[in-house]
This record gives C-alpha cells, sequence and structure tokens, in this order.
C-alpha cells in the first residue's frame, strides 16, 4: 500500500512538472510572438526627455536650473559615456528641421505654469513644432498655437 502511494505520488509530481514546463513554453512561446502593441516615442520626443532628465539632474544637484548649454552639454556627455543617451550633439538638434532645440534656461520643472514652453523646435516641420513643458508633457504644435503660447521665463521665439 505505501509502495502503491508513493508511485502514484510520484507519477503526479512527474505529471505537474510536465505541465508546468509545458505553460511556462507556451508563454514564452506566445510572448516571442507579439507584436510591439504601444507606439514607440518617436526621436525628437525621446530626446526632449532626455535633456528634460539632464535639466532636471542639474536642477536637483546644484538646487537651480542649468546657468548655460555648456552645462547641460556636460552632463549629457555623461550620460553618453554611462551609454544612456547617444552622442549631446545628436540628442540637442532636432533630426526633423536638422536645427538645434531651444532650450529656455533658467525656468524649473514643477514650479509656476504646468504648461509654459521650456525646449522647442526652432522651425518645426510639415507646420509642426514639438514643444515641452515644465509639466514634462511633449505636445506637437501648429504655428498658430505656438505664437499664442505661453513660455517659461517669458522668453519670446526669435521669430515665429
Amino acid at each position: 500500500m505505501l509502495a502503491r502511494f508513493i508511485r502514484r505520488w510520484h507519477n503526479g509530481l512527474i505529471a505537474w512538472r510536465r505541465r508546468f514546463v509545458a505553460g511556462v513554453s507556451l508563454i514564452l512561446l506566445l510572448g516571442g510572438c507579439q507584436t510591439e502593441s504601444g507606439s514607440r516615442e518617436d526621436e525628437t520626443t525621446m530626446d526632449f526627455r532626455h535633456i528634460a532628465r539632464v535639466y532636471e539632474s542639474i536642477q536637483s544637484f546644484h538646487n537651480r536650473p542649468p546657468r548655460d548649454l555648456e552645462e547641460i552639454k556636460k552632463y549629457l556627455v555623461d550620460y553618453h559615456t554611462d551609454g544612456l543617451v547617444e552622442e549631446p550633439e545628436k540628442v540637442l538638434t532636432s533630426t526633423r528641421d536638422g536645427l538645434p532645440y531651444v532650450i529656455v534656461l533658467g525656468a524649473q520643472f514643477g514650479a509656476g505654469m504646468q504648461d509654459e514652453i521650456v525646449f522647442y523646435e526652432k522651425r518645426g516641420a510639415d507646420g509642426l513644432r514639438y514643444v515641452m513643458t515644465t509639466g514634462r508633457v511633449v505636445r506637437k504644435l501648429t504655428d498658430e498655437e505656438f505664437r499664442r503660447a505661453r513660455f517659461a521665463q517669458q522668453h519670446r521665439p526669435e521669430s515665429t
């Protein structure tokens, strides 16, 4: 009787292991066959997120926003060395219009109005410009929306 119990227990254990391995294999197989369901962020949005991370790092570490573009570049070089971002010049330049992004120095994320523009494309493309607000939101604005937008530090774009 004890031998029968041990045999059943052993057979049950083997069956459980087989079901477990089959289940894990099925999950891995199905996981490998999935298509990318979420849309990947475009290059400009990723650039803005990298610049924002650097900007906030400086703001947090020094208790002030970056003083100049060189300070931002220095941090980007460190992030690039650590493999977190691409080359600094590439991150700071729009692939859409080929011009450096405009960064409003002196602005602080999370302070004041949450919809003031901190970074933007100088010209944009196809009548749209990417902007990032102090609320860390990346949006595309038409030329008209851009002209009516509020900017951090009472900044005014050179040409609108």
